[in-house]
């Protein structure tokens, strides 16, 4: 075997290697952003596990932030796994918190703020990770900083959004996160993750047509 076949076939199997690992992903991907409009979160505050560690220890945080639990929210994703967040409201109820828990991310849970508004406008933070988008109607940010930041930041975001679109709606109940829910997914459903999702599916199309090229020189160029 001379070095030039040896090389293509270590390249060509490199990208196999690769491609196990991300059509899975890819596809799993794809699944959650086509299908984040039709799915509902539902109220899971009678099957909710104890919440994990990490979440308990975030929910504590919030609690001397002014936020009080509500309840649990659940979703049975497309894999089949059923997921759960714990969610707590702040004093004036105008923005409900949501834990997730998330081993990805330092701490091990996901916070993200949420505050709606009359005409459908969401405003949204995340800590400690997450994406930024700005429309006229949706302004999702992230702190990494601090929760305590992440919750000012919050505010501060409501308030210059209050200018245009009036003061936020409150959340005294469950059913009052369940809608707010399918509004926010019928209308800003995706956004928050349609780069990341498109990016990933590039970059997966990227390596098959290198994958193919790779089989093509090894069976028709190196004979």
């Amino acid at each position: 075997m001379t070095t030039a076949r040896l090389l293509d076939l270590l390249i060509l199997a490199g990208l196999l290697f690769i491609l196990t690992r991300m059509l899975p992903a890819t596809y799993r991907m794809a699944q959650l952003y086509f299908g984040v409009r039709r799915r509902r979160l539902q109220d899971g505050s009678a099957i909710a596990p104890p919440a994990p560690a990490a979440v308990a220890a975030v929910s504590e945080q919030l609690g001397r932030l002014g936020f009080r639990g509500i309840g649990q929210r659940t979703l049975v994703l497309p894999d089949g796994r059923r997921a759960f967040e714990w969610d707590l409201v702040d004093a004036a109820t105008t923005t409900y918190a949501a834990v997730v828990p998330n081993h990805v991310v330092p701490g091990g849970a996901l916070v993200i703020c949420y505050s709606a508004f009359g005409d459908g406008a969401f405003v949204s933070t995340a800590y400690p990770i997450g994406a930024t988008v700005r429309r006229p109607d949706l302004l999702t940010t992230a702190v990494e900083t601090s929760l305590g930041d992440a919750v000012a930041s919050h505010a501060a975001a409501i308030a210059a959004f209050a200018h245009q679109h009036g003061l936020p709606l409150p959340n005294r109940s469950m059913a009052d996160l369940l809608d707010r829910d399918a509004a926010y997914r019928s209308r800003h459903g995706g956004a928050t993750f349609r780069g990341r999702t498109y990016r990933f599916a590039v970059l997966t199309g990227v390596l098959l047509v290198a994958a193919a090229a790779a089989l093509i020189r090894l069976v028709v160029l190196d004979s």
